[in-house]
């Protein structure tokens, strides 16, 4: 059985497919349930979410973002700039973003995951892998499957790999009983780019030059398949699994709580999430005197939807104006650990008294997000009224979070 679907810029919402699934639609969002089939999914700059495949995929969206819950076999990924999230693959991954961040929380096959300048963070490792980004962080947890009498002694990846990032960190962490051969190199920097536990026994090479290329090499446990790590300009960090157990579970409770959310929104929630980006709030402004307000000049549609919502909804620019007190978020000690930078954009609402709600999570990592709306609870603004009433006003506020 196949179903085929097109629409030139609507929505596409499927509960679920025995067969394969065939979705063309030149902007909207594709999302799905369980495909038992096959699925060519496509998108013209819109999100595409699906639960699960149990056949071949290939999901291609122009910006938006691209979630998999699971899959059961060989699954291709492109975005022109958003996000990526995988759940659990069964099979192979190729993940391709033009700029976005790439999540993977476990590839049982060969992973092969490229951005132009996000973020990628990997959380268990099981086969071979390729990863490489122009200038953001990856973070990897090295942890093939155990096979047969083999596992007690050690455990090795299926093939070569290499991570390489052209600015950013690679931090790693291996377990104790891997065999593999690992060179790690600093192309700029000197002698304090590469961290290593003692215990993996780094032989490093300096550079004759200060500032200059910096390389080191170990074989674990008699050596295996070669796993590779460069960057150009960053730093390499090379830790056994047992240090950061409590990172590790973070990162899963994260992703976990990522997807169940990402892969919960339908098109009409997502309808709500369109409003224009906003500036970030400035650090310092001017609070003003006691009492004072602002006045909307309300028409007819305004009315309306202080009826359907509750409050009136502004562009994030203009919102903005609106706060006189807004301290920006710390960057979370945990996300610092595990490399994780970029976006986070929330639904807020200004209410009567001049605080500020956060309603919803709109885009960004659950970690980021908490420091976000833990600022943001602190932000106060200029109280609305209308027609002499007060008003509640709702709009989104956006923070980039960059380790760099």
């Amino acid at each position: 059985a196949a179903a085929k679907l097109q629409t030139q810029g609507g929505h596409i919402q499927v509960e679920g497919a025995a067969g394969d699934l065939n979705a063309f639609t030149a902007g909207g969002h594709i999302n799905t349930g369980y495909i038992h089939g096959e699925a060519n999914l496509h998108s013209g700059g819109g999100h595409i979410r699906s639960a699960g495949i149990g056949g071949k995929a290939e999901l291609a969206t122009e910006g938006g973002n691209i979630t998999v819950g699971k899959a059961g076999n060989f699954v291709a990924v492109k975005t022109g700039g958003g996000q990526i999230d995988f759940g659990e693959v069964r099979g192979s991954v190729h993940a391709q973003t033009g700029g976005g961040g790439i999540r993977v929380m476990y590839v049982s096959g060969p992973m092969d995951v490229e951005s132009s300048g996000g973020s990628i963070c990997l959380t268990r490792v099981s086969g071979s892998v390729r990863a490489e980004t122009g200038s953001g962080t990856i973070t990897a947890w090295i942890n093939p499957e155990a096979a047969g009498s083999v596992a007690a002694a050690s455990v090795s990846l299926s093939g070569a790999s290499q991570l390489t990032s052209g600015a950013g960190d690679i931090v790693v962490f291996l377990p104790r009983n891997l065999a593999a051969n690992i060179e790690a190199v600093v192309e700029h920097g000197g002698e304090h780019r590469i961290e290593a536990d003692p215990a993996l026994a780094m032989q490093i090479a300096k550079s004759v030059q200060a500032g200059g290329p910096l390389k080191a090499i170990a074989a674990l446990n008699g050596g295996g398949p070669l796993l590779k790590l460069k960057t150009s300009g960053g730093k390499i960090k090379l830790q056994y699994l047992e240090a950061e157990t409590a990172l590790w579970d973070s990162m899963m409770r994260d992703q976990k709580a990522r997807m169940a959310r990402d892969l919960t929104m339908t098109p009409v929630a997502e309808r709500e999430m369109q409003w224009p980006e906003p500036a970030l709030a400035p650090q310092a402004p001017t609070p003003p005197s006691p009492g004072q307000h602002s006045e909307w000049t309300g028409n007819w549609v305004d009315k309306l939807e202080i009826r359907l919502l509750g409050g009136l909804r502004e562009d994030g620019d203009d919102f903005q104006k609106r706060i006189v007190s807004a301290p920006r978020p710390a960057y979370p000690e945990i996300a610092r650990k595990a490399g994780i930078e970029g976006m986070v954009r929330l639904q807020v609402r200004l209410t009567q008294d001049g605080k500020i709600e956060v309603q919803k999570i709109l885009e960004g990592d659950t970690v980021l997000a908490d420091a976000a709306i833990a600022a943001v609870k602190q932000w106060r603004g200029k109280p609305v009224r209308m027609d002499g009433k007060p008003v509640e006003v709702i709009s989104t506020v956006s923070f980039e979070f960059h380790l760099r």
